[in-house]
């Protein structure tokens, strides 16, 4: 064995891998096991990955290589699709494409642990007819298991590895179990392959099944103890790890060497060059431990090898893009020298704690109302985050309207799952009577593109969106009442906002973004990224292009741009974030009651639609979503989730703080909580302003100053308080007052009361899509 000092406690080890038998490994009659996850949220691929297993499955398979097809959705969704059907019997695509037409298609949750268990049993069967027949398991999901704890999906995945001779887990997509699908390779002795979509999903399918398994696997015994825990080593152009069992791992005997982190250096030591085969696996090390969160690993890894590129990037590895951009990268310079100090060699290098990152272009695109986002531009696309609504917004009698309420608060009263089923498919009859005739905004075109009106941050997910104003109109022929005809147009022009989702539970959600920046700003964003090919095409050149009015437009990589830097990850107190959560809920509970009491002094009147179209046109357009201030559909309905994916949460507590009672409530003082408190304050002060109002005072201005007031507080507030979260579920780092994720709590007073329990809390969270 050979070892090389990475630092001080950390030594990369290197064992050989000792063949069976004298003779070469060689290509041995394969039994390719492909298992597919179907669940609701594979929907728009399942379609593709039909057609391609369907064309090219038989033109892949080896001669004496068979193939079995499996599918899994949620807890008792999962079958064999077809079992152990060889090349010849493949060329014979009409029953097997039947199957995949039928079985492989979209159906609801995610569980792994059935068909795990049914590779056993069924790569069994294949053995007992083809002794002969090594086998190997190609596993696909591209969420989370939501049925079965992780204990026993891993002991499902030790049977399988039992019997399968090679194993590849493909992360699908930014929000599959990384975590899960990492440490089932682990237990496997497999592979771990991410594929962003079914473009990258494609060839590593094609790669496996037309590949084979090559020698058998070979016991090795590891010495002591690991870091990081897992081993591992390079086989056919992939990385292979191997969590021990009893000190003891199975390695496919064509990977030469297996590689391990160790607290200290035994056996033959080399000098401080580091060897050839050395720097492949200081590479690989890097790639297997960044994805597993070993950061001290990583960042030994690096220091020792001086790649400054290598070094920079992960000095932005913040966010699962970023991680596995680097994963990808450095798996590559594990296997081609080319890929190595492509920006030099530094033993020294001290990476920029402020590179230049997605928040701070958001900044920019606000500090001049000149600058504008280009929505219509051809390379700009975006993907919603919630589900999509129904619309409701047809035209319908009286009676209908009333039985479409009673439906819809039907489903909100539902209380089991079976109940909100019946209840939706109740609804979803009705609406299907009314087609989906709603009244529709359409948009004038914006060549131009629109301004940033504002940052929407979400307050306890790592969520934020910038918000626009668009221009447009609603068609309202036909649905105008007799009385109103000729008063109030069929083409009625109004306005929409719209939250786009720049990033999305910490992903950058918009992958290219094309604006409109003044040459100052262009220059400044050139200047700060453009060289790190954050900008433009990946060759890191900007693109550009001058205007008339001066302006300039940039195409913006946003795939290439950091999430946070280093400077936004600073270690955060626990204390400030608690007495910022006081002050929002403090400007909550002023909020709540001026909004109570403006609503009852001074109410918010649609009063130029009610001068230019009178009460019963006002409250024609309110019917049908149209306002003074803007259109918003009058009726929609939330669409049935088809799955859900695992997502982070930071939520904060104080106790006493969180429930805001109604204000009626807290003028009867029934209850003496510090929210009640608070709002009673003011419900005194404004009592006393009405009192005044009485005697000839007019305190409707005074209402609505201080409405806006709180309304301003609040958001500040709120955005700073998501911004501190984002940071934090973002970068993974927890409060200085606190060592574990366990440690969450404190108690602290507040302008000299008596002491309230604070508590913050990280979890893990469905969120349905």
């Amino acid at each position: 064995m050979k070892s090389i000092k990475i630092e001080d406690g950390l030594y990369l080890c290197e064992l050989p891998v000792t063949p069976a038998s004298a003779d070469p490994p060689k290509r041995l009659p394969t039994h390719h096991v492909i298992v597919s996850d179907v669940s609701g949220s594979m929907s728009s691929d399942l379609p593709k990955m039909r057609k391609h297993l369907c064309d090219k499955l038989p033109k892949l398979l080896g001669k004496d290589d068979t193939c079995s097809l499996l599918y899994f959705s949620g807890r008792g969704e999962f079958g064999v699709i077809f079992e152990n059907v060889g090349a010849e019997n493949a060329k014979d695509l009409q029953d097997i494409r039947k199957m995949i037409d039928r079985w492989l298609v979209p159906i609801g949750l995610t569980g792994f642990k059935e068909p795990l268990i049914e590779v056993e049993a069924l790569c069994k069967r294949a053995s007992k007819k083809n002794p002969a027949l090594q086998h190997s398991l190609f596993f696909m999901s591209d969420g989370c298991d939501n049925q079965w704890d992780k204990a026993q999906i891993l002991a499902a995945v030790e049977r399988a590895a039992g019997v399968v001779a090679a194993s590849t887990f493909v992360e699908y997509g930014y929000y599959a179990d990384r975590a899960l699908l990492s440490a089932m390779a682990d237990r496997a002795g497999g592979k771990l392959v991410f594929a962003e979509q079914f473009d990258a999903y494609e060839p590593i399918l094609a790669a496996e099944v037309s590949g084979a398994v090559e020698g058998k696997r070979v016991e090795i015994a590891i010495p002591g103890d690991l870091i990081g825990g897992v081993a591992f080593a390079g086989v056919d152009g992939e990385i292979a790890t191997f969590a021990p069992k009893d000190g003891k791992i199975l390695v496919p005997e064509n990977a030469k060497f297996v590689y391990f982190m160790a607290p200290e250096g035994t056996g033959e030591k080399e000098p401080v060059l580091i060897p050839a085969e050395m720097h492949s696996a200081m590479y690989a090390g890097l790639s297997v431990f960044s994805v597993r969160m070993q950061s001290k690993i990583v960042r030994g890894l690096l220091r020792r090898l001086g790649d400054v590129h290598f070094i920079d990037e992960f000095s932005v590895c913040f966010g699962k893009q970023k991680t596995t951009q680097f994963m990808q990268e450095a798996k590559d310079a594990a296997f081609v020298t080319a890929s190595r100090y492509t920006v030099g060699l530094s033993m020294d290098h001290m990476p920029a704690k402020d590179a230049f990152t997605v928040l701070e272009l958001l900044s920019l695109l606000q500090s001049d109302e000149r600058h504008r986002v280009l929505l219509d531009h051809p390379s700009f696309s975006y993907s919603r985050i919630s589900r999509a609504r129904v619309d409701a917004d047809e035209v319908i009698d009286e009676e209908a309207q009333k039985e479409l309420d009673r439906l819809a608060a039907e489903v909100a009263k539902a209380k089991t799952k079976d109940k909100v089923k019946i209840a939706k498919e109740k609804l979803n009859e009705f609406l299907g009577k009314f087609g989906q005739g709603g009244v529709k905004f359409t948009a004038d075109a914006a060549p131009n593109g629109y301004p940033v009106d504002g940052l929407v941050w979400n307050e306890d997910r790592p969520n934020v969106s910038f918000q626009v104003t668009k221009t447009g109109h609603v068609d309202l022929s036909g649905r105008i009442p007799e009385t109103l005809k000729g008063k109030i147009p069929e083409t009625f022009p109004t306005k929409i906002v719209r939250n786009y989702a720049i990033v999305r539970d910490g992903l950058i959600n918009i992958g290219v973004l094309p604006v409109l920046l003044t040459k100052d700003a262009f220059d400044t964003l050139n200047a700060r990224c453009g060289s790190a090919g954050y900008v433009g095409s990946s060759t890191a050149a900007l693109r550009e292009a001058a205007r008339e009015d001066g302006l300039v437009e940039a195409v913006l990589d946003l795939r290439r741009m950091p999430v946070l830097n280093q400077d936004d990850v600073l270690e955060p107190s626990a204390e400030a974030l608690f007495r910022l959560q006081r002050e929002l809920q403090l400007a909550r509970c002023k909020q709540k009651v001026m909004n109570h009491y403006r609503n009852i002094h001074a109410p918010r009147m649609s009063k130029s639609f009610v001068d230019t179209y009178g009460k019963e046109g006002e409250e024609f357009l309110k019917s049908v979503g149209v306002k003074d201030y803007g259109f918003s559909p009058a009726h929609t309905i939330q669409a049935e989730s088809k799955d859900f994916y695992m997502g982070k949460e930071l939520g904060v507590t104080l106790k006493g703080w969180m429930t805001l009672p109604k204000v009626e409530d807290a003028k009867a003082g029934k209850k003496t909580d510090p929210a009640s408190t608070a709002m009673k304050h003011w419900i005194t002060g404004v009592e006393a302003a009405v009192a005044a109002a009485a005697k000839g005072v007019d305190v409707t201005a005074e209402i609505e100053t201080e409405q806006k007031d709180a309304v301003a507080k609040c958001r500040a507030l709120l955005s700073r308080i998501a911004r501190m979260k984002f940071s934090m579920t973002v970068g993974q780092v927890w409060f200085k007052e606190f060592l574990t994720l366990d440690e969450n709590s404190m108690k602290l007073s507040f302008d000299g009361a008596a002491p309230v329990d604070c508590k913050v809390e990280m979890k893990d969270i469905q969120i349905p899509i």
